[in-house]
């Protein structure tokens, strides 16, 4: 069900709006992981690999132009100090864990994980309903200090972020090996959900 409400607002916070593959050409991007950097390097962004700790210094000092981040997380680190447009591309989706230690949860009897699995169920559904408002704050917050949220981008230039992912998304089947294609698989049903 998660994966139906999904509030997937991450984007990309810059001085402009980061709308299209021209746009993106010569912009020194923060990324935080090997997949973002594999993904904007195959665009004609220059991504850079950084510690979040080290984000807020590098953009003060002209080392970045932009962040790869979620609204929500760009938001607490007041961005708009140093941003003036942050462009929804819904680049990476929000997770939400309920977990149990295995030989516990094994433990219990057939009533307690069934009070466990309704306990994990509403607080799924409890977090996912903050995270509309949580966006919707983060966008209204972000107006109100003077930030143009870009929303709606073309279709075309996701569907060019897509491509330019492919290389991780292969790497990644790589190393998942026979399962890959059943687990992408199962993914894509619970998305058109």
């Amino acid at each position: 069900t998660c994966l139906r409400r999904l509030g997937r607002r991450s984007g990309l916070w810059g001085n402009k709006p980061l709308d299209s593959m021209e746009a993106l050409d010569g912009v020194k991007l923060r990324t935080y992981d090997a997949n973002g950097t594999i993904t904007f390097g195959n665009t004609a962004a220059t991504p850079v690999q950084l510690s979040w700790a080290d984000t807020v210094p590098q953009l003060s000092t002209g080392a970045i132009d932009a962040v790869l981040t979620s609204a929500d997380g760009g938001a607490a680190a007041q961005l708009w100090e140093q941003q003036s447009h942050f462009t929804e591309v819904n680049y990476a989706m929000p997770l939400q864990f309920v977990h149990v230690n295995r030989d516990v949860y094994e433990a219990l009897s057939d009533a307690q994980k069934a009070w466990v699995t309704e306990a994990a169920a509403t607080a799924e559904d409890f977090g996912w309903g903050l995270l509309e408002d949580r966006v919707a704050q983060n966008y209204t917050e972000m107006e109100g200090h003077g930030m143009t949220v870009v929303t709606g981008v073309d279709p075309a230039y996701l569907a060019t972020l897509k491509e330019a992912a492919q290389s991780a998304l292969e790497e990644w089947k790589d190393k998942m090996g026979d399962d890959a294609d059943s687990i992408l698989a199962a993914f894509e049903e619970l998305r058109a959900e």
